[in-house]
């Protein structure tokens, strides 16, 4: 039996016996009972044969996954999946139900959700597949890793599992208005580009000024030892075609914050269009990211991303 892992209940909190638990957000009921899980097989996505560049002995982490999905592709006059939304989460059952109810509200019809667990060591994926099943949304799923990667590794697994034509991440506190998400990838179809990302347009006075200013140091660093030329290379929201998006992550060789510095830098490398889209961008508590000592980790992988992967000049 596989320890630790939860399943999907569709009790009320009425319906909760003695010794479970139940949670609510906006009227949103869950029950987020622990049960021994029934052994999920573990699952590890086909990988497409890397290019000479890509790291060769990397292995592709395994996850064990637990799936919700009513439909798939054109279904009862529902639109055809071509867009897969990939959330990265570590010990976020504090926060993703939030983002999930902002999504659903949001209506994006056609859009695949894929949340993949970093390996917490808390209620995430119960909370999280729970809430899927509350909220009926039949396009989505949670991808759980064994262990923790890191954010880039997560992004990353998301990327090798997707199989819509085109895929995109934003980050579990879904810090901008999900309508930004449908802006993006209507932008990439308009300029038939390859890449769009996100450029944020924060209010200083709603940020954190230790937050603001690692922000802006870090900036200036990556510019100077590992230049994207990208204004905002770290901000969360990114839009792929899904072979441009394979391309770069199967070479990934970063698993920490810094994975966009290096996805950036391969991108140039292999000539890929990059366009940029300012987006209005709204602080959320609760940051995993300490701005001190995590910046100081991310300049360290940042300065080895800029001599590993050299882009066209």
């Amino acid at each position: 039996m596989a320890q630790g892992l939860f399943r999907v209940s569709s009790a009320t909190k009425a319906d909760c016996p003695r010794g479970r638990s139940a949670a609510s957000f906006g009227g949103l009921s869950l029950n987020l009972s622990r049960t021994d899980a029934e052994e999920v097989p573990v699952v590890t996505p086909q990988r497409r044969k890397t290019s000479a560049k890509a790291r060769p002995n990397r292995p592709t982490p395994s996850y064990v996954t637990e799936r919700i999905r009513l439909a798939e592709d054109e279904v009862g006059g529902r639109t055809k999946t071509t867009f897969t939304l990939i959330i990265p989460m570590f010990r976020e059952a504090g926060r993703i139900t939030q983002s999930l109810v902002a999504l659903h509200g949001a209506g994006l019809d056609g859009y695949e959700l894929l949340l993949v667990d970093d390996g917490s060591n808390d209620e995430t994926v119960s909370v999280a597949t729970a809430c899927i099943a509350e909220l009926g949304l039949r396009d989505a799923s949670v991808l759980a890793l064994h262990t923790n990667h890191g954010k880039g590794g997560a992004v990353r697994a998301g990327v090798l599992t997707a199989k819509t034509p085109y895929v995109g991440f934003v980050d579990a506190d879904l810090s901008l208005d999900p309508l930004e998400i449908r802006r993006a990838l209507n932008r990439l179809h308009l300029t038939r580009g390859d890449i769009v990302v996100g450029e944020r347009v924060v209010d200083p006075l709603m940020q954190p000024r230790l937050r603001r200013f690692a922000s802006v140091v870090f900036r200036r660093l990556t510019d100077v030892v590992a230049p994207t030329g990208v204004r905002d290379p770290q901000c969360a929201l990114k839009v792929f075609r899904r072979d441009v998006a394979l391309s770069l992550f199967e070479a990934l060789d970063t698993d920490g914050y810094s994975f966009d510095v290096e996805v950036l830098l391969r991108a140039r490398a292999a000539g890929y269009s990059i366009d940029e889209m300012a987006i209005r961008w709204t602080h959320q508590p609760g940051s995993k990211v300490r701005p001190v000592r995590d910046s100081l980790r991310m300049f360290l992988e940042v300065r080895r991303i800029g001599r590993t992967v050299r882009p066209l000049r």
